[in-house]
């Protein structure tokens, strides 16, 4: 070893060493560990291939750590600790036989050639190349030792300080793990090539974290020796699973649609819901956003009344060209907290069958106001057989023909079968009779798929008391066959005389 070492009497500068120099002075690795670790500290060349990195090219510092061995796969020999190097491009890959320059030494337990090193490539190995985003499982089969693969997992087990036990080793030793596969991480780098800073990555168990490494291998068990820091997920603290709540209707659906608006109303025994979008289409997918707020909503509580508004989730509706059929599809989370999970079918309603409904005495309500077109209600009850026709018609007038687009959906019903059945359609006419009374026939479509065929007389208006053409803000009725008007909280009969 001497007489090797005594050759050295002059070095020459980095990468430029004589091919004689090269052929007769360079030794192994395991030559060159064995002496660093018998505590020689003489100049030399060592003779190897590149194993693993030990730390990347660090741009700052322009040096790179790297492993040797005497064969490709021999392993981690001998280190050339932080060689000069002035570029990426100058770095070695993994595989490629070089020879490095300098000073043998040791470091604890480790043999390296000594900070400041030279080295050149002799015959450079395919470049390495990243293989981008592995699973631990398919990182493990390659066994690729030469090019980088992305891995993320979970981090488990992490080494602590033997100085510190409330601290994590300095250098990141743990297990990476995805699912049931796992993976020693022994080292790891910050994203610049530092050794040591595991600590101040602020990487914790449980976090999920993102490297770049290396297959290699220690006793036959694989690992990733210095893997490079790519990002980390911290732990998030469960959150409490929202409550979700199944709103699957497909019997009594009802769609209204105006110029501007649609709306779909659904109900069962315990629970309705309602959506309005502003919009002249059916078929679309809605945000909350796009839901008209005081018309979309969820009710639970039929006796309170009390409407759950929404506050996040989207809907889908969809119309089939062939059946005519609705869906309304998506997740709404509303105010109480809650995720309804609405599908809703619309079916249109069909006559499939048809009931008469024939009422001699009614009502006529005037239902203008400031905040809206003149208006009038007509309101005809049987409380024997327990049914009622409410009709408010958008008009001045009250002789005419008029159909569901005229109609308050709001308070236009049949109370039949124990319920109110919201009309699908209608046909109505009213008539003004020689009398001075009106008689109203309608065909009214129900989505109970009932076709309602009604027949209401309504009172005469009286001169005097209102004009007989027009509706005022009197209310009228006819009680034990006497017609009864009230307005401004005095009742009148029909000659306008006040009743006492």
């Amino acid at each position: 070893m001497k007489k090797i070492l005594s050759l050295f009497a002059a070095i020459l500068v980095v990468g430029n060493l004589a091919a004689a120099t090269l052929e007769t002075d360079t030794i192994t690795c395991d030559s060159a560990r064995v002496a660093a670790l018998a505590g020689k500290t003489d100049a030399a060349i060592v003779k190897g291939y590149v194993t693993s990195i030990a730390t990347a090219f660090n741009e700052s510092k322009k040096n790179i750590s790297f492993w040797m061995a005497d064969t490709p796969d021999g392993g981690q020999v001998f280190e050339a600790y932080q060689a000069v190097c002035n570029s990426a491009d100058e770095a070695p890959a993994i595989g490629s036989l070089v020879w490095v320059s300098g000073t043998l030494t040791k470091y604890k337990s480790t043999p390296e050639m000594a900070k400041g090193c030279t080295f050149g490539i002799l015959e450079a190995a395919d470049p390495a190349v990243n293989l981008g985003q592995k699973t631990i499982a398919e990182f493990l089969a390659l066994k690729n030792t030469k090019d980088t693969c992305v891995l993320t997992g979970c981090v488990a087990d992490i080494v602590m300080d033997k100085d510190d036990s409330t601290k994590y080793n300095k250098y990141g030793n743990f297990y990476l793990v995805e699912g049931t596969d796992s993976l020693y991480i022994y080292g790891i780098l910050t994203a610049e090539g530092q050794k040591g800073k595991f600590q101040e990555m602020g990487v914790d168990a449980g976090d999920t974290l993102t490297l770049k490494a290396i297959y290699t291998e220690f006793k036959g068990k694989p690992q990733a020796q210095n893997a490079i820091f790519v990002s980390v997920a911290k732990k998030q603290d469960p959150q409490p699973q929202a409550e979700e709540v199944d709103v699957t209707i497909s019997s009594g659906v009802q769609i209204y649609k105006q110029d501007a608006y649609w709306q779909v109303i659904a109900q069962t025994d315990s629970i309705a819901v309602s959506l309005l979008a502003m919009s002249t289409d059916l078929a679309g997918t809605y945000d909350v956003a796009d839901l008209y707020a005081d018309y979309s909503f969820v009710m639970t509580d039929f006796q309170a009344q009390t409407k759950i508004g929404f506050t996040a989730g989207q809907i889908v509706v969809t119309v089939d060209a062939e059946t005519g059929a609705v869906t309304f599809v998506g997740k709404l989370t509303a105010a109480d907290g809650k995720i309804y999970n609405i599908n809703l079918t619309y079916f249109e309603p069909k006559a499939e069958t048809t009931v008469t409904l024939t009422y001699a005495e009614s009502q006529l309500n005037d239902q203008t106001s400031a905040a809206q077109d003149p208006a009038f209600q007509v309101q005809a009850i049987d409380y024997t057989n327990m049914t009622m026709v409410s009709l408010v018609v958008y008009t001045s007038v009250i002789a005419g023909e008029y159909t569901q687009a005229n109609l308050d959906p709001n308070y236009s019903y049949v109370y039949a079968d124990g319920a109110a059945q919201t009309i699908y359609t209608a046909a109505i006419t009213i008539t003004a009779n020689a009398d001075g009374t009106f008689t109203l026939t309608a065909d009214l479509l129900c989505y109970n798929n009932t076709l309602y065929k009604v027949t209401i007389t309504i009172p005469a208006q009286t001169d005097g008391v209102e004009d007989v053409n027009a509706v005022s803000i009197a209310t009228k009725w006819i009680q034990n066959g006497q017609l009864i008007i009230e307005k401004n909280g005095v009742q009148y009969n029909a000659l306008g005389t006040p009743i006492h």
